[in-house]
C-alpha cells in the first residue's frame, strides 16, 4: 500500500463554510438522512450541547484553488446547509434581515470576480438544492425528481418545522417580529451549528481520498458503541484460561439473542436504550464517552455484563414481539408491543425495557404493566399513527426519565405512582379529537393497489371489533379485510375505513363480490357476531354512506376504543 501523507486539522463549521466552496460529486450516494437521523442530529446539536461539539471526520480533495469535493461527510454538510438555509428564511420571516444576511454568507458568497456562488453544490441533487433551499425566498416550487431531491425536500421541511416549534408561546396579539425570546433561541441554534467541529482531512487526489475514506469506514465498524463497550468491559477481565472466556461468551450470547429472538435488532440501539432505562439521558454518539467517564451507575463490570445479557431477552420481546411465546395472561402486554411495532415507534423503548424488567423483578404488577403499555399504545395510535405528529427529542427524554424513575424504585406502590404520572402526562399530550377524526378518515384506507397501510388498518379493525365485545372468541389469524363496496368498481372511496369490515375468512368468502343488497342480507344473519348494525340498516351503499360511517368510527375510536 502506497504511503499517503496528510495533516488532519480540527476545524469548526463556521471556518469551513466561510473560506471555500464544496461539491458533492455525482458518484456519491444520494442524500439519505431520514427522520431518525435528523432526530438524533437535532438532539445532539441543538438540544443537548453547547458550542464546539465534535461531529466526526470529513474527507475531501482539492479540485481548484478554493474548491473541494466531499468524499466523506456529505450527509452532515448537506444537513448543516439545510439548517442554515432554514434559519435564514425564518430570520427573514420575522423581519430580521440583518441576521438573515449574517447567515447567508455561509450559504452563498461572491468569488474574486464578484460573482455569487453557493458554498455547497450537489451533482446528485442537480439544481434542486439551489432553487428550492439555498435560493432566498420567494421561491417557485418545483417537485423533486429523484430520491436525493425527495429526501432533501423532506429534511428541509422537517428542520423548518423544528425551528418554528422552538418559538415560545406568546399572546395572540403579540407581533411575530417582536418575539425577542424566539430570536435569542434561533441565534443560539445558529451559533451551535457554526461552532460544530470536525477533523478536516484533505488529500491531493481522489484516489488518495477514497483510500483514506475506505480505511476509516472499514475500521468504523470497530468503532460501534457495542464493540467499543465490549473492548472496554473485556479489558477489565482476564480469561480464566485459553479455553474458557466466560465474559466473551456472555457477550456473544447477547448478540445472538438480539439477532435471533430480536429479529436482527441493532445491538448499538439496544445498548443505548438499556443505558437510558437506568441512567441520565445521552445520545448514541456520546454514549461510550459517557460510560467511560461515569462508569455504570455504581454497578460492577461483572454485574453490568450480566444485566446486558439477561435483559437482551426482554429487549428482543420489544423489538420482535410477534416472536414472543408469552403466557396467556401476558397476551395484552404482547399485543401492545406488537401495536407499537406496527406504528414504527422507537422512542418509548427505554421505558418499555424498564417496565418489563420491573415486572420480571416483581416490582410492578401485571395490571399496572398493562395500564402503562395500553396508555403508550393508545397515545401513539392517536398522535403518531393517525395524526402523524413527529416524535421529538423531548418525547424521547420524557420516556427515558420515567424509565430512570421506575428503575430507581423498589416497591409496587412507588412503581404504581410512576405509572399513574406517566398516564396522566400522555393524556395531557394527546391530539385533539377534531384533528384525530379528520386524519382517521384520511389515513386509514386500504385497497390491494394501495396496501402501504394494510397492517395499520388490520390493527384498527381488530381493536374496534374486540371493543364491541360481540364475538370475543374470534380468531384474528383467520380473518381478512372485507370491502363492502367491491374494489373492482375502482371508485377512490372504496378504500376508506368506513367501507371496510373485519370478518372471518368463511364469512368473507361467502360475501365475495355480491351486490350490496345480497351482502346486507347475509350480514344481517351475523349481526350478533359482527359490528354491522349501521350497515344493515342502509338501503343503499355509496360514497356518502362510507364517509358517514368513517366519521362514526372515528368518533367511537377516539372516545371509547383508544380512550385511556
Amino acid at each position: 500500500m502506497p504511503t499517503i501523507t496528510f495533516q488532519p486539522v480540527l476545524r469548526d463549521i463556521k471556518d469551513i463554510l466561510k473560506s471555500d466552496y464544496y461539491e458533492i460529486p455525482r458518484f456519491q450516494r444520494p442524500y439519505s438522512w431520514g427522520p431518525e437521523h435528523l432526530e438524533e442530529f437535532w438532539t445532539d446539536v441543538v438540544d443537548n450541547n453547547g458550542d464546539g461539539y465534535f461531529i466526526g471526520p470529513m474527507v475531501a480533495y482539492k479540485t481548484q484553488r478554493d474548491t473541494f469535493q466531499i468524499v466523506d461527510g456529505q450527509q452532515r454538510i448537506t444537513t448543516l446547509t439545510l439548517m442554515l438555509c432554514a434559519l435564514r428564511d425564518i430570520f427573514m420571516g420575522v423581519g430580521r434581515t440583518d441576521l438573515a444576511e449574517g447567515v447567508t454568507k455561509y450559504i452563498e458568497r461572491t468569488d474574486d470576480d464578484n460573482i455569487d456562488h453557493y458554498v455547497l453544490k450537489s451533482e446528485p441533487a442537480g439544481p434542486f438544492l439551489a432553487s428550492q433551499v439555498q435560493m432566498r425566498t420567494p421561491r417557485t416550487a418545483v417537485p423533486p425528481a429523484n430520491e436525493d431531491q425527495t429526501n432533501i425536500k423532506r429534511a428541509f421541511a422537517d428542520i423548518t418545522k423544528r425551528l418554528v416549534q422552538e418559538r415560545p408561546a406568546v399572546a395572540a396579539e403579540q407581533l411575530f417580529e417582536d418575539d425577542h425570546d424566539y430570536i435569542v433561541k434561533l441565534k443560539i441554534i445558529r451559533d451551535r451549528v457554526l461552532s460544530l467541529q470536525v477533523i478536516w482531512i484533505v488529500l491531493d487526489n481522489i484516489d488518495d481520498a477514497y483510500m483514506i475514506f475506505e480505511t476509516l469506514n472499514s475500521r468504523g465498524r470497530d468503532l460501534d458503541v457495542v464493540d467499543l463497550l465490549k473492548n472496554h468491559l473485556m479489558s477489565q477481565f482476564k480469561a480464566e484460561n485459553g479455553d474458557l472466556d466466560l465474559p466473551a461468551q456472555q457477550w456473544r450470547d447477547m448478540r445472538e439473542t438480539l439477532a435471533g429472538a430480536g429479529s436482527g435488532v441493532n445491538p448499538n440501539t439496544y445498548i443505548l436504550h438499556w443505558w437510558l432505562s437506568r441512567n441520565a439521558y445521552v445520545s448514541e454518539r456520546k454514549l461510550f464517552r459517557r460510560i467511560k467517564d461515569d462508569g455504570f451507575g455504581g454497578a460492577s463490570t461483572a454485574d453490568t455484563i450480566n444485566a446486558l445479557v439477561e435483559e437482551a431477552a426482554l429487549y428482543a420481546r420489544i423489538a420482535n414481539p410477534s416472536g414472543w411465546s408469552c403466557l396467556p395472561e401476558e397476551r395484552g402486554v404482547r399485543d401492545s408491543l406488537v401495536a407499537l411495532e406496527i406504528f414504527a415507534v422507537r422512542q418509548p423503548r427505554p421505558l418499555l425495557l424498564a417496565l418489563l424488567r420491573a415486572h420480571k423483578e416483581g416490582i410492578i404488577k401485571l395490571k399496572k404493566l398493562r395500564q402503562a403499555l395500553t396508555a403508550v399504545e393508545n397515545f401513539h395510535f392517536i398522535t403518531t399513527a393517525v395524526v402523524g405528529v413527529s416524535s421529538t427529542g423531548g418525547q424521547s427524554q420524557m420516556y427515558a426519565r420515567y424509565a430512570r424513575e421506575l428503575s430507581g424504585t423498589s416497591t409496587p406502590q412507588d412503581a404504581g405512582l410512576i405509572v399513574d404520572k406517566l398516564v396522566q402526562q400522555l393524556r395531557g399530550s394527546i391530539s385533539a379529537a377534531v384533528t384525530f377524526e379528520t386524519e382517521f378518515a384520511r389515513v386509514l384506507r386500504f385497497t390491494e393497489k394501495s396496501s402501504r397501510t394494510k397492517r395499520l388498518v388490520q390493527y384498527t379493525l381488530r381493536k374496534m371489533h374486540d371493543a364491541a365485545e360481540l364475538h370475543p372468541a374470534l380468531d384474528h389469524s383467520k380473518c381478512n379485510i372485507e370491502h363492502i363496496a367491491p374494489q373492482s368498481g375502482g371508485e377512490p372511496w372504496v378504500g376508506l375505513i368506513g367501507n371496510l369490515l373485519w370478518l372471518d375468512e368463511k364469512v368473507n368468502s361467502e360475501l365475495g363480490d355480491l351486490s350490496f343488497e345480497k351482502k346486507r342480507e347475509i350480514l344481517s344473519g351475523y349481526s350478533g357476531l359482527y359490528d354491522v348494525a349501521d350497515i344493515i340498516t342502509e338501503q343503499a351503499w355509496g360514497e356518502n354512506e362510507v364517509e358517514a360511517r368513517s366519521k362514526r368510527l372515528a368518533t367511537r375510536a377516539y372516545e371509547k376504543v383508544w380512550n385511556f
